[in-house]
């Protein structure tokens, strides 16, 4: 199961999908006798191809560009430092943290993660972390820049956009953009102790991530 929207969602294709292998297995009670051993095997062989397939299917791709930088950034971080943390868009949500961003969906990137549209065509991929809770405690993104994107204008235009968002559930306090060696760019805005906690493990991972951007949110 490569989509879901939703825990509920997933556990409920779980569910359908014991079911019909539980209806799979009744069919087979009523086989021919006569022609039981010689379908037993074949149902074997078969059993062996999908046990192969599915092990296949849960090998994890590699993380690259933007998913590669967060992942690293995020497993920094020690335990008591960690929250509730989710990433991805809405058709490829991860529930365990952060997670690849379709950079196609400039609507989202700009709703979620304040990303305005004008700016997706400088981008080679995204990715997302946020805390699950209230995403304005911590939202959190990460953007590979196409080769030759002037980092400074893309942060500047990218500040001045978050900074004009109307914002609900509570106001985030401290906005922060990081420049990693003009190949990518991590925003986030939410609580001040998170930010800061997010800059330190940064800088720790990659020696030339640089702040270029760090200020107070208000309305």
């Amino acid at each position: 199961m490569k989509k879901f929207i939703t825990l509920m969602l997933a556990a409920a294709m779980m569910l359908t999908l014991a079911s019909c292998a539980s209806d799979k297995n009744d069919g087979a009670e009523t086989t021919d006798p006569e022609t039981t051993v010689e379908d037993t095997t074949v149902g074997e062989e078969n059993e062996e191809i999908v046990e192969d397939e599915e092990t296949e299917a849960k090998d994890e791709v590699p993380a690259t560009g933007a998913a590669a930088v967060v992942g690293k950034i995020w497993g920094a971080y020690a335990e008591e430092e960690k929250f509730p943390c989710g990433g991805g868009d809405s058709e490829n949500m991860n529930f365990e943290g952060p997670a690849a961003f379709d950079i196609t969906k400039t609507e989202e990137l700009d709703g979620t993660l304040g990303l305005p549209a004008d700016l997706a065509g400088s981008l080679e991929s995204a990715a997302s972390f946020m805390h699950m809770m209230n995403a304005n405690t911590f939202t959190g993104a990460c953007y590979e820049l196409v080769e030759g994107t002037d980092v400074a204008a893309f942060a500047e235009t990218l500040k001045t956009n978050i900074l004009a968002r109307q914002w609900m559930c509570g106001i985030p306090e401290t906005l922060v953009i990081i420049n990693v060696d003009g190949e990518f760019v991590i925003s986030a805005f939410g609580a001040d102790d998170i930010i800061q906690t997010l800059k330190t493990n940064t800088t720790a991972q990659y020696a030339s991530a640089t702040v270029v951007v760090e200020t107070a949110v208000t309305e």
